[in-house]
This record gives structure tokens, sequence and C-alpha cells, in this order.
């Protein structure tokens, strides 16, 4: 039989399809043939977004997505591999709907789901063996865009703490921005190389997740750029940051505890490779599991996942020390800006300087010193004023900021040294002797949790994302949490019969 070779079309490296012919034998045909066709979309529904009736807005999601949030037909089925994943419909614009914005969902290719869910999987035994009282702690080390990050965010369900790290500030930043719309209230987001933060918090996780940098061969049928990077010399690369972030990411696993490892590549030295080499050099680690997803027996990209066990018993290391739960951080931190509440992301919490204890902070503007002891006295006044008393937002774990407030995670570690720009969930600002709502506190909210709610059609949503103020002539005076079919958008506060629009400028659409 003749070889078939690449489509004329096909504009992949030749020493890649070279080396893929080698290393997939009678099956580089069906590769090939995969090249040709369209790449694969997926969904992933954001079980935190519960609509306060019982059940969850989000996932109840496929079915109402069919009549308002796109044509119909958009999910094509679910991702067998991942828990509330579906396939998308490749002309679906499900990225522009309200529901997007509320974190209803996460746009997500397929196979990227894989490596979370295999996480997932192992700390569901491992929620067994935290010392009693402690609950998990779950690093996600090369974290941005956030897809990951919000998948395991979602499977913690608002317990226990997840630190999401990643080394360059404007992909970090565009992960603080995706777990503020997701509503994730139990996570760091911190810019820190790996080797800075296994200095830090060495033996502090039971799980990590590391997605690493890669020479990106899933992404070929989607990324032109990442064709035109790739490279023999840049597989060979990838694979020498690849040991490093590894071992880095090694020396924070406790005892007892797992670590994935993965990649969008399908280069053996970037995978089995990385692994074989890493367990030479780790023998206090066994491998489990290795599983590849190939773009021509599945429906996706293409992915490789590994799960990584540490021996040894999880009481024999000591642990880093943990943070003091009300500290009032140095503004230095992290400049000017920092603090902001409301905006696109949050701005940064932390920097350098992040951790330093001080007894009070001049508020930005408002001519008056901010205590924590203050900042708890507003916010107490607010929730009794705006939420419901069963709900998970407490006075406890608080963390002051400038003018902005915060509630940290359950075992937030000492975050002194370090570059932090989202410590939980931000709960607002203090404005002389009140606390104006963070649109973050918003996004984590259901309406059973409020006192006062307003559900918006899709087509009233739209206005309020666009930034429009609304009629609300029954509504009572007050903040108001704004939904869409149950899923919150934001903050509007009632006064005279409209609906003043509190949706943050720099996401308004």
């Amino acid at each position: 039989m003749e070889e078939k070779t690449a489509p004329a079309a096909c504009p992949y490296p030749e020493e890649f399809l070279s080396r893929m012919r080698e290393q997939l034998g009678e099956r580089y045909e069906s590769y090939i043939e995969t090249t040709a066709q369209p790449p694969v979309r997926g969904i992933r529904m954001n079980p935190l977004k519960t609509c306060g009736e019982g059940g969850s807005a989000a996932l109840a999601f496929p079915e109402r997505m069919a009549g308002k949030a796109g044509a119909p037909g958009d999910l094509l089925g679910p991702v067998p591999w991942a828990e509330y994943g579906y396939e998308l419909a490749a002309e679906s614009e499900a990225g522009k709907s309200v529901y997007h914005a509320a974190g209803c969902y996460y746009l997500q290719e397929p196979s990227a789901m894989a490596p979370a869910q295999m996480l997932l999987d192992a700390l569901d035994v491992l929620r067994s063996s935290p010392a009693p009282g402690r609950h998990l702690r779950v690093l996600d080390l090369c974290a941005a865009p956030g897809g990951k990050s919000t998948q395991l965010a979602a499977g913690l369900d608002g317990r226990g703490i997840l630190v999401s790290n990643e080394i360059h500030p404007a992909r970090a930043k565009i992960l603080s921005e995706n777990m503020e719309r997701m509503g994730v209230r139990n996570a760091l987001v911190v810019s820190e190389s790996p080797d800075t933060l296994a200095q830090r918090l060495e033996g502090f996780f039971d799980a990590a997740l590391v997605d690493a940098p890669c020479s990106g061969e899933g992404m070929f049928r989607r990324d032109p750029e990442a064709r035109a990077q790739w490279s023999p010399e840049n597989v060979r690369m990838c694979a020498q940051r690849q040991e490093a972030i590894l071992d880095a990411a090694a020396r924070m696993i406790r005892p007892g505890g797992v670590l994935v490892y993965s990649t969008c590549t399908f280069a053996p030295e970037e995978d089995e490779g990385s692994i074989a080499r890493f367990l030479e050099r780790n023998p206090d680690f066994t491998c489990r599991e290795q599983k590849r997803l190939w773009p021509m027996e599945v429906r996706g990209e293409g992915h490789f996942a590994a799960l990584l066990l540490r021996r040894g018993d999880p009481e024999g290391m000591p642990m880093p020390p943990m943070g003091g739960w009300e500290p009032c951080l140095s503004p230095e931190a992290s400049g000017k800006d920092g603090g902001k509440s409301g905006g696109k992301g949050g701005g940064k919490t932390g920097g350098k300087a992040a951790g330093k204890a001080v007894g009070k902070r001049q508020a930005p503007g408002a001519g008056k010193t901010v205590t924590v002891q203050a900042a708890r006295k507003c916010l107490e006044e607010f929730l009794g004023e705006n939420l419901k008393p069963d709900t998970d937002v407490t006075a406890e774990r608080l963390l002051l900021f400038g003018d902005s407030l915060w509630q940290m995670p359950q075992e937030t570690p000492t975050l002194a040294g370090m570059k932090v720009l989202r410590c939980g969930l931000q709960l607002g600002s203090i404005r002389g002797d009140r606390l104006e709502p963070a649109h973050a506190l918003a996004l984590t909210l259901s309406p059973g949790d409020v006192q006062r709610v307003m559900d918006l059609s899709e087509a009233e949503a739209a206005r309020f994302v666009h930034g429009e103020s609304l009629p609300a002539p029954d509504a009572s005076a007050g903040w108001t949490l704004v939904c869409a079919c149950g899923c919150s958008l934001g903050w509007g506060k009632v006064s005279g019969g409209i609906l003043k629009n509190h949706y943050p400028k720099g996401l308004r659409k």
C-alpha cells in the first residue's frame, strides 16, 4: 500500500511529520487525516454557579443553552473523560453570551480537561488522608489562563486552598480575572518562579498539577504560531525546562501526596521521557498512571498526563508556618493601584512586601485610617443588611490591604515575600464607615444568599453588562444581586425605583 503523506494544505513541519510517522506507525495515516479537519471546541459547565433553590444553574445550562445562549445544537455531546465537559459546535458564540460573563461555563478544548480531572479523581482518595481538622491544599503551578485551575476549584467546592501560580505577570492577570469570573473563593493567585515557591512552601501541598510549558504539538491544528515556533531544538529546550519545573513541584508535595504532570505535545522526550528522567532524579516518587489522548482517536486536540505518587508518611514532614488570619498588609507591596475593588481582576493584593503586618493603613482618598477592627465592623453591617445569615461569607480570616478587604482561604500559608494578585475572596472596599461590595463577591453568591435579588431576562442582562441602569419600580432600596436566569452577574443598587449599575467599567461590553 502506498504510504500516505500530509495533505498539501497541511503546513506542519516536515521534521515533525517524520518523527510522527515513526512514532505512530500504522496509526500515522489516521493522524494525517485529522490535520485536514477543523479543530474541536469544548465547554465546561461551572458547578460553583448555583441558583439558590437546591440546584445548580450552571448544571441546568446544557438544556437552557439551546434555547437562549446559542443556536440549537451548540452542545454536541459530553466529554467522556471530564465531569461537566461538553463538545461545542464550531459556530457557537457562547463566548459572547451573558452567561459567559456570569461564569456559568469556561470555554476549554476537550483534551485539556483531562489532567485536572485526573487530579480530582486522585483527590477523592486523598480527602480521607489529611490530618484531622485540616483541609486539602492543592497547587496549580503553571496555571494561566485558568482552565485547569477553575476546574480544580470546582472540584474543591470552596473548601481548602488552591494556589494558582503563573510566573508571567500579564498571564497571571488573565488567570486572576478568570478565577474571579468563575466565582472561585478559596484560591490564591500568585506570580512566582517555581523554584521560589518551592523554597517557601516545601512539603505544603497534598496535590499539585504541572501543566508544563511545552512545544505545543497538540495546538498545531488551531494555532499557526505553534507550528511556526516548532523545531527539534525547541523540543529539547522545553524538556530541559520541564525538568526544573517538575523538580520544584516535587519539593512542594508532602509525603503521601500526588502530582499530575501534563503537556499538550506528542513529543516522547517531553512526555514519557520527562517522567522517566524525573523518577530517576526523585526515587521517592512512583508513576501510577500515564495517559495519551490522540486527536485521531478522540474528539479533541490531544494531551498527555501522568499521575505520580510520593511515598512516605504525611506526618513525617514538618509543615511551613501558617499565616495569621488578620494581618494588615503593607501598601507598598503592589504599587499605587494595589487593592482596587471591583475592577478587572481586582488588582494586586501582595508583592515582595506582602505579609508585613502593620496596625493601620491610610485609606486612599478617605482622609482617615482603616483598621481591621473597623473593616470588620463595616463588613458585619453589610452582611446583616444584605446577606442572609446562613451564607459562607463571614467576618473570619480577614485580610486588609489598603482599603480592600479579603477573606482568605482555609489553610492559607504565610504570604511574606510573595507576589500575590488574589488572596481568596475580595469582599469589597472600605469607603468611610461602610463597605462597598466587590464584583468578585457577587459572582460567588446565589439568589438564596441575599436579601434583594433582581433576576433579569437575557436581553435585560445584556443591557446590564453593557453598563446601563434599569427600571426597578417595585424593588426595595439597597444593594441588589443582579442575576440572569439564576446566575449572578454583579451588583446593582436600587434607589428611587432605578437599579443603578455597579458592573465594573473594565468588564462592560
